[in-house]
């Protein structure tokens, strides 16, 4: 059962989120996230990108904009504002779904067109994971489309078996992880190819920052 609710059953809602979100088709699209900036450093296979620290981030923080490999980590602070939580997030699989299993959530016309993705990811705590505790990161991991815009948001309340996600654990600390799973929505021309961490605020938001990317 997830975490996050004890809902019997599932609801759904097709919304926007930050910038990125798109109900696009491939073609004309919302604005995209920002590009990487020239200096920031792409992951290789063999290891994650860092930097020098920047706006507050710690020293092994991944570089805003950085590119990552699916299954490579990003070292990122993460939780409420005041939070001083440091995790490493990995963006293990991008799994494409079907038609059918967006019917028990009766999205009717909204999701006519569309298939989901599943965006499977992990969370390890580095530093005072303590204040991620029964709280979710789902909401800055959000899919995107080839042209680097944002796939349309699907959020779902309650339990639903394709992609059911997850806060972390009440007992959550340094060093422990836990994985959790959030869907997207592309049009049947397009589909979901990557990931980013845009949380609200900070240097990797999508208005004024530079999400991690996974491809």
């Amino acid at each position: 059962m997830s975490a996050r609710s004890s809902v019997v059953g599932a609801t759904a809602l097709l919304l926007a989120v930050l910038t990125l979100t798109a109900c696009g088709d491939g073609g004309s699209e919302e604005p995209a996230p920002a590009e990487p900036s020239s200096d920031a450093t792409e992951a290789t296979d063999a290891t994650t990108a860092t930097s020098e620290p920047t706006d507050g981030l710690p020293e092994d923080a991944t570089p805003p904009g950085a590119e990552l490999a699916l299954g490579r980590p990003a070292t990122v602070p993460a939780g409420p504002e005041d939070a001083t939580a440091v995790v490493e997030i990995v963006v293990d699989t991008i799994r494409k779904g079907t038609a059918a299993d967006l019917r028990a959530l009766d999205l009717g016309e909204q999701a006519k067109g569309y298939l989901p993705y599943y965006i499977g990811y992990t969370v390890t705590a580095v530093r005072d994971g303590k204040a991620l505790r029964n709280t979710s990161v789902d909401e800055a991991i959000v899919g995107i489309l080839p042209n680097g815009s944002g796939a349309q948001a699907l959020r779902v309340i309650g339990d639903w078996a394709p992609c059911d996600g997850v806060s972390a654990p009440r007992g959550f600390a340094d060093g422990d992880s836990y994985s959790s799973c959030v869907p997207y929505l592309a049009k049947r021309s397009t589909e979901v190819d990557g990931a980013v961490y845009a949380p609200a605020s900070g240097p990797y938001n999508s208005v004024d920052g530079a999400p991690v990317v996974w491809r």
